[in-house]
Formats: structure tokens, C-alpha cells, sequence
């Protein structure tokens, strides 16, 4: 789904024409429907509507257990990385007797038990609001949206070079912001290292680039 949407904001900032934007998302249509269902993707989008203990059902699940801990120290969070001590599926464990403060307002998850392993809230947004709160997701989320505003700008005034390759390089990396922020809606991407590594190499080297261009 994110690259579908990442795909369609970037073929049109690319174009810029409706014309050419219908004939590209048409070829891009054509070309998806086959790959689509030779390879087996579209199960996926099948099990989205699944109900019992199916991946969506489990995710609204956890969603629920962590919108709870959140609503209980909306300013901080409970802690960074601290919702996988207190919470995970697997284990049953929902530990909320060791929050320490004021619920409602500030609490901390205070047990000295930690658990290193892959659990997750399946959102970044919702992740970052559970651990560090309002203000950590707004800080994370400001950080973003400057990189993306300085992309665009830059990809905007190199519209009428002759350098197609900065271009499309610019391009790249405002797909990769779109790719991660959608995607964080239902995995948590934002800390996902093999995910975060590229994304964090492509954007300062498209900002230097231009940059290096207009010293």
C-alpha cells in the first residue's frame, strides 16, 4: 500500500501534468496486476478482512493495550523502549502494577526487568506515543516533515536543470519519507534498522548534493 501511494505522489510531482499523470498510473496499473497476482501479494490484502486470530485482529489488539498506557501518560510516555517490557502477546504479559506517578498525566514503568526480543506495537506512531508521549512523537515527527519540506524545495528549484539525475535522486529520497511514514502505520519502521540505515543514508546525501551544487 505505501509504495502504491508513494508511487502515485511521485509520479505526479515527476510529470505535473494530468495527461501524462493518468498514462503513467494506467501503465503502472497494467504493469502491478500481473506482478500483483503471480506472486501471491494479494493474499495479503485478503487477510486484512480476515477475522479470529488473524495478523489484523492481533494488531487492534496490541493497538488497544498500548492507545491504554499512552492514555495514562500522554505528556512522556511510559519510558523509552519500555512497552516490550511491559507488554507482549506471546508471553500474556501486561504488566501495569509497576507504573510509578500520576495516571493521567506523567507515569513511568519503573520493574528493572527488560525484554529483548521483536515485540512491537505494529505502529511507530502509536509506539512513540506509548514510550515517549506527545512530546517525543512530535519531536520525531518535526524532524520529518523538515526533511521533507527541504526536499521538495530542492527538487522544486532543480526542476529547470539540465541534471536529471539530481532530480530523480531528490525524488527518491521524498519517496523513501512517504514509503516509511505509511508504513509506520502499521509496522513500527521508524526503529527499524534495515529500513532506517538506506532511508538515513539517502536523505543527507540528497541534501549535500544540493548543497555542494549551490556553494
Amino acid at each position: 500500500m505505501s509504495f502504491i501511494i508513494s508511487s502515485i505522489i511521485i509520479i505526479w510531482l515527476y510529470y505535473k501534468s494530468l495527461k501524462k499523470f493518468l498514462i503513467a498510473i494506467g501503465i503502472f496499473i497494467a504493469g502491478s496486476i500481473p506482478v500483483i497476482y503471480f506472486t501471491g501479494v494479494y493474499n495479503r490484502f485478503i487477510q486484512i478482512f480476515e477475522t479470529g486470530d488473524s495478523a489484523s485482529v492481533i494488531r487492534f489488539f496490541i493497538w488497544e493495550k498500548a492507545w491504554y498506557l499512552f492514555s495514562q501518560s500522554p505528556l512522556f510516555g511510559i519510558g523509552f523502549g519500555r512497552f516490550n517490557d511491559i507488554f507482549n502477546i506471546d508471553r500474556g504479559l501486561f504488566d501495569i502494577g509497576s507504573l510509578r506517578g500520576f495516571s493521567g498525566f506523567i507515569i513511568f514503568y519503573m520493574k528493572d526487568n527488560f525484554y529483548y526480543d521483536s515485540a512491537h506495537v505494529h505502529n511507530s506512531y502509536l509506539q512513540f506515543l506509548t514510550e515517549t508521549g506527545v512530546i517525543g512523537l512530535a519531536l520525531i515527527m518535526l524532524f520529518w516533515f523538515l526533511c521533507l519540506v527541504k526536499l521538495l524545495k530542492y527538487y522544486n528549484n532543480s526542476e529547470n536543470s539540465k541534471n536529471d539525475f539530481n532530480k530523480k535522486v531528490f525524488l527518491s529520497a521524498i519517496g523513501s519519507i512517504f514509503i516509511v511514514l505509511i508504513n509506520s502505520f502499521f509496522e513500527h519502521y521508524l526503529s527499524a534498522t534495515t529500513i532506517m540505515i538506506p532511508v538515513s543514508l539517502l536523505i543527507p546525501i540528497s541534501i549535500g548534493m544540493y548543497w555542494g551544487k549551490n556553494d
